[in-house]
């Protein structure tokens, strides 16, 4: 009987953090291969971020939530009523400016349309027996490339001759 040879097998890490605060659960977390040279760096990016990230939900939220909350759209979700069960505001147009320090990537962001995206919010929250869910993404006009899609002739709501 003949051995196989020898399989190097390369296993990833993820670091969880979580933090219960006033009711609500707040969860970060980073992904390291195991061949990372920097993982012991990244974990510690990852505590010093979570800290400020539990600061911020200790208060009002601070200037970034003040920022996006001013925002019609963002305002409009984030107010729904019920019981919150996920919140998430992004600024989409710094996250994108990340990416697009990157000469393909910004190429890209804009063949696509993408690099004129603002705020974004998601809630989803229990409303009595009902599940609500709202979404508002900050995609100004003239709108190109996938977000021109957004932008499609508005019909009359007429039903059809057999209703």
């Amino acid at each position: 009987m003949e051995l196989a040879e020898e399989v190097e097998i390369a296993v990833g890490y993820v670091q969880m953090l979580l933090a219960r605060l006033d009711g609500r659960l707040l969860i970060s977390h980073i992904f390291n291969p195991t061949d990372d040279p920097e993982a012991h760096e990244h974990v510690e990016r990852l505590s010093g971020t979570f800290a400020r990230f539990l600061a911020a939900h200790s208060g009002e939220g601070g200037p970034f939530v003040d920022r996006l909350m001013e925002k019609e759209g963002v305002a409009n979700v984030m107010d729904e009523g019920g019981v919150p069960a996920i919140e998430i505001l992004v600024d989409l147009a710094r996250l994108l400016d990340l990416g697009a320090a990157d000469p393909v990537t910004a190429q890209l962001l804009e063949a696509m349309g993408l690099n004129g995206l603002g705020a974004a919010a998601m809630r989803l929250a229990l409303d009595g027996q009902v599940l609500r869910q709202g979404l508002f993404i900050s995609a100004p006009s003239p709108r190109v490339g996938l977000l021109a899609l957004l932008d499609q002739l508005k019909l009359a709501p007429e039903p059809p001759p057999w209703v």
